[in-house]
């Protein structure tokens, strides 16, 4: 059993809920479209059809087996759906995590990718007990790099990785965050 209980939690304007195949269509739709996907090394595009529904079993076995599943589903706490993902990559230390996030385009622009950050970061250090946070953004896409900032990460240099779904490699702002950092 994972040595984190996910609890749900609330901002001034979002709920985030440990992430399960209940939200699975509604992280299809917008992992679906290429303005989502585009900049990203972990959505496959074209995206198949219930690929967040395998996720979500993934994300259950993973908790299970206390390997992780650090993930959240994200909905404005006025609608019942759900607008994004955000989730925490538990590195094999155990002390680390890789934060990650994606969300509707209909809601970028509105600040909930930095609101939701800074709750997962709060949960994560004063909560999980974790030490330090990574994340990374492509460097063209500008309004993520802009999420990380805002959240109190600090850039660290560049790297390139290899996109195996879009077939090139791509360049990506690197982000650190320490919890000496985000207590001070």
């Amino acid at each position: 059993m994972s040595r984190f209980a996910l609890p749900t939690l609330q901002t001034e304007r979002l709920t985030l809920v440990p992430f399960t195949e209940k939200h699975a269509r509604d992280v299809d739709r917008f992992e679906a479209l290429w303005e989502v996907a585009r900049y990203t090394t972990g959505i496959p595009h074209p995206y198949p059809p219930g690929d967040a529904f395998l996720y979500a079993h993934e994300v259950a076995l993973e908790r299970h087996n206390g390997a992780g599943g650090l993930a959240f589903a994200v909905s404005p706490r006025a609608e019942k759906r759900v607008v994004g993902m955000i989730e925490l990559d538990l590195a094999d230390d155990g002390r680390s995590a890789e934060l990650g996030y994606a969300y509707a385009p209909d809601v970028w622009g509105r600040g909930f990718a930095v609101e939701a950050a800074l709750a997962i970061i709060a949960w994560a250090f004063d909560r999980a007990g974790l030490d330090a946070l990574v994340a990374s953004a492509h460097v063209d896409n500008h309004a993520s790099c802009r999420v990380l900032q805002k959240a109190g990460f600090r850039r660290v240099g560049n790297s390139t990785t290899y996109m195996h779904e879009r077939g090139k490699t791509g360049t990506f702002e690197d982000y650190r965050l320490m919890r000496r950092e985000w207590q001070s």
